[in-house]
């Protein structure tokens, strides 16, 4: 393996690395053997088949390709140890050069670790929130397992609040439907407010095959294209569904999983909002220990990818909340009228901040010499194994360096906020 350096601007440097073909060998003869279980090859068992067995049958190149993730992995890891380099955050890679049987190359723009001196934790003060929970808290996760278990009963009057119905509508802004302004057969609780403000009260009274037009101002908060101008309503009613609530009482705990009685049920949501608000208090903590540091801590200059590293992983999660909700990215933006780029720019100070906490915690780390053990490492990794036993993939990730480190840093990340509010809270 050859490295080799180039300072860049903003405290960055970029790592050119070759691979030579000698060293692909053993990444490619693993790649082969999980290609091989992956597509079996006829006349061998999977996993079974020799490489040049597989590369004939798959080609060479897709060989390299399952191979390169872990050579890239775990030589950048390797370039980092040779050369000396202290870097954090994940580095932006490029494949430069990759053709079976022949040198690999690629650069990874790397950030360096800023300097950092963690300011005295015996100075930051912090309040531990305390958690209470209220009785309408839990009565108002009953009455939402009393509304999962609604019974629907189509019926022939007109609507009245709290019955869900069916519709088609349609909404014009100068005689043209707006985006995502009309719909076929869409169901509808009166009295759930998922409307503009207006529209459920023209609904009700409404009865099956009526149709009314009705004109309403869309809210000042709407798309700003929209927001305030006056739209034109068509709704017709094609049915009416009331909604029989079950009563709340022992009958209810016992279909919302085999409770005794109402006091049990209760006593479990208790517990269980115990536990939530317990968690998020600690959290909080956490975070609020962290700042305080921050702000008796010096840092010189950020490097601006490990920023935008953050941001990345900021967009990640966002996805993955929303992904939870049934919606994506897109929707999300139109609904709350902005751009990816508009909450970029929303996030450059919270993602800065994000940063500093873990370039804090990192050297308060390193100042208190706090690090997970070899074996507390093994010892996780061993979990994981059991957890994802018959995945040849998965569990070969786990057996990587880079794997390893990750873990590495986790299991101190916890013990260096165990200390803090160790620390703290003395």
């Amino acid at each position: 393996m050859k490295v080799e350096t180039k300072d860049l601007e903003q405290g960055e440097k970029l790592l050119t690395i070759t691979i030579f073909v000698d060293e692909q060998q053993d990444y490619l003869n693993r790649a082969a053997k999980i290609l091989s279980e992956q597509k079996p090859i006829d006349g061998f068992r999977p996993g079974k088949a020799s490489r040049e067995v597989v590369e004939k049958a798959h080609g060479a190149m897709a060989v390299l390709e399952k191979a390169i993730d872990e050579i890239i992995t775990n030589t950048y890891y390797q370039a980092l140890k040779q050369e000396k380099i202290l870097s954090i955050g994940q580095p932006k890679i490029e494949i430069k050069k990759m053709v079976p049987d022949n040198d690999i190359e690629y650069t990874a723009q790397v950030a360096l670790l800023p300097e950092v001196t963690v300011g005295d934790v015996n100075k930051v003060k912090v309040n531990r929130s305390e958690v209470k929970i209220e009785d309408k808290e839990i009565n108002q996760i009953i009455k939402d397992l009393q509304k999962m278990r609604v019974k629907e009963q189509l019926v022939s009057r007109a609507v009245k609040s709290g019955d869900k119905v069916e519709i088609d509508f349609e909404v014009k802004i100068d005689n043209v439907v707006i985006e995502g302004g009309s719909a076929k057969k869409y169901p509808l609780v009166i009295g759930d407010k998922m409307f503009i403000p207006g529209f459920e009260e023209n609904v009700v009274g409404m009865k099956k095959d009526e149709t009314k037009k009705f004109k309403l101002k869309m809210p000042a908060d709407y798309k700003p294209d929209l927001a305030g101008k006056e739209a034109d309503f068509e709704v017709k009613l094609l049915s009416v569904f009331e909604r029989i609530l079950p009563k709340i009482d022992d009958e209810l705990a016992k279909q919302a999983g085999n409770y005794k009685n109402l006091g049990e049920l209760k006593e479990q949501v208790k517990k269980n909002l115990q536990t939530d608000k317990t968690a998020k208090a600690d959290q909080k903590f956490e975070v609020e220990i962290l700042e305080k540091l921050m702000e008796l801590s010096e840092i010189s200059q950020i490097p601006k990818v490990l920023i935008d590293n953050e941001k990345r992983k900021m967009k990640h999660e966002l996805e993955e909340n929303l992904s939870g909700q049934g919606i994506n990215l897109k929707q999300y933006l139109d609904r709350i009228n902005k751009t990816e780029e508009d909450l970029h720019k929303e996030w450059d100070q919270p993602a800065i901040k994000r940063v500093k906490t873990a370039l804090i915690a990192r050297k308060f780390a390193e100042d208190n010499k706090v690090e997970a053990s070899q074996k507390e490492v093994e010892q996780e990794i061993e979990k994981m194994k059991e957890q994802h036993k018959g995945q040849p993939e998965v569990e070969e990730n786990l057996k990587s360096d880079s794997f390893k480190d990750y873990i590495f840093h986790t299991l101190t990340n916890r013990k260096v906020i165990d200390l803090l509010k160790e620390k703290v809270s003395d």
